[in-house]
């Protein structure tokens, strides 16, 4: 594929991946676009006069500074005709021409899961999407999500931390950093899986670029996981690209009371998500079998507020003013029961007081 020409190409105003697809299909390359010119463009279904007439001045000036650009930054791409492009992606209606990418594109060859939600969790979501993620990345998954702050943030730092790659779609450049709190996490996710965008070099994070973007990350995953989301989320934007694009889609229930598990509920009351609390849930609608190597989730010589703290808990380590907010009690008898399970050896002490699974 000649990337200056498709590059050129996708500039042309009007021109998106749909549409640019349909002429590289019916040229038999971008650059045949541009040598047959506008009049024949014309002639194309779809393709009036006046947006054919804008084919016969490419802004190869425009190519020229993304390949540029790209080179200094380190990125590459993929483009939609390559054997490296994500397969699930290509199943979708409009799967991007090209992605901007840097990492290992490696990591989306297997089996892909998208974890998104708030910006602003609770402490239960939290904890839940680390749970789920680490669950779900341990069985081989590869965790997709935008690389915004909260429920994002959270889902790509859980695979992380269990060694495991995770894919980040930007709503920005590449060479771009959006929020600029999670340069380490872009640095992170690049050297140990990949950062994808179809947008070009300097674009910023403008508001309209993000529903789009979504439409990539449901399409690269098998499945859709709402963490937390209120009722004008974003995150229910990727929702409705996955039902839409038939794959799996999952929320988990919250507190009736907080804005922001609305979301999340109605996709449930909807019947528009299946209901899940863990990792296990998950794969068992999936249809993939097999239990994943992390402690039990409810074990039976734990219960009342044990129980309650130890299902809040994960291997990575915890605040113990989170796990008391998880489960709704004071810092002073959260504290004391702490004490208990590790004199138990079920759970261990950090300092900083913090908490993890022994």
């Amino acid at each position: 594929m000649n990337l200056r020409a498709l590059l050129a190409l996708l500039a042309v105003p009007g021109i998106g991946p749909v549409r640019g697809r349909k002429l590289i299909e019916h040229f038999g390359g971008p650059e045949k676009v541009f040598e047959c010119g506008g009049e024949a463009v014309a002639e194309v279904e779809g393709f009036g006069a006046k947006k054919a007439k804008l084919i016969d001045n490419p802004d190869y000036d425009f190519a020229d500074k993304q390949l540029e650009l790209l080179e200094k930054y380190g990125g590459k791409i993929v483009t939609l005709w390559d054997d490296d492009y994500p397969l699930l992606l290509k199943e979708i209606y409009d799967p991007p021409a090209l992605l901007f990418y840097e990492g290992n594109i490696g990591v989306v060859k297997g089996e892909c899961f998208a974890i998104v939600g708030t910006r602003t969790p609770s402490q239960y979501g939290k904890i839940l999407t680390r749970k789920i993620a680490a669950g779900l990345s341990q069985k081989g998954f590869c965790i997709v999500s935008g690389m915004a702050r909260g429920i994002d943030s959270e889902a790509h730092r859980a695979a992380l931390n269990a060694g495991n790659p995770t894919a980040a779609v930007l709503g920005c450049g590449l060479d771009v950093i959006y929020p600029q709190e999670n340069s380490k996490l872009k640095k992170e996710i690049a050297e140990k899986g990949a950062v994808f965008t179809e947008y070009p070099c300097k674009t910023p994070p403008d508001g309209g670029n993000f529903p789009r973007r979504n439409r990539i990350i449901s399409g690269m995953a098998v499945g859709t996981l709402v963490a937390e989301a209120g009722l004008k989320s974003g995150a229910l934007i990727t929702a409705a690209y996955a039902a839409d694009q038939d794959r799996e889609v999952f929320a988990l229930p919250g507190d009736v009371n907080r804005g922001s598990c609305q979301g999340c509920n109605r996709l449930i009351r909807q019947q528009t998500a299946a209901l899940v609390s863990s990792a296990e849930e998950v794969l068992e609608t999936l249809g993939r079998g097999g239990k994943i190597a992390l402690p039990a989730k409810e074990p039976p010589s734990l219960k009342g507020v044990q129980l309650a703290i130890y299902q809040c808990l994960t291997e990575a380590p915890v605040y113990i003013d989170e796990i008391a907010q998880c489960i709704n009690l004071n810092t002073s008898e959260t504290l004391t029961t702490l004490l208990e399970m590790e004199m138990d050896g079920v759970v261990k002490s950090l300092p900083g007081k913090k908490y993890m699974l022994a």
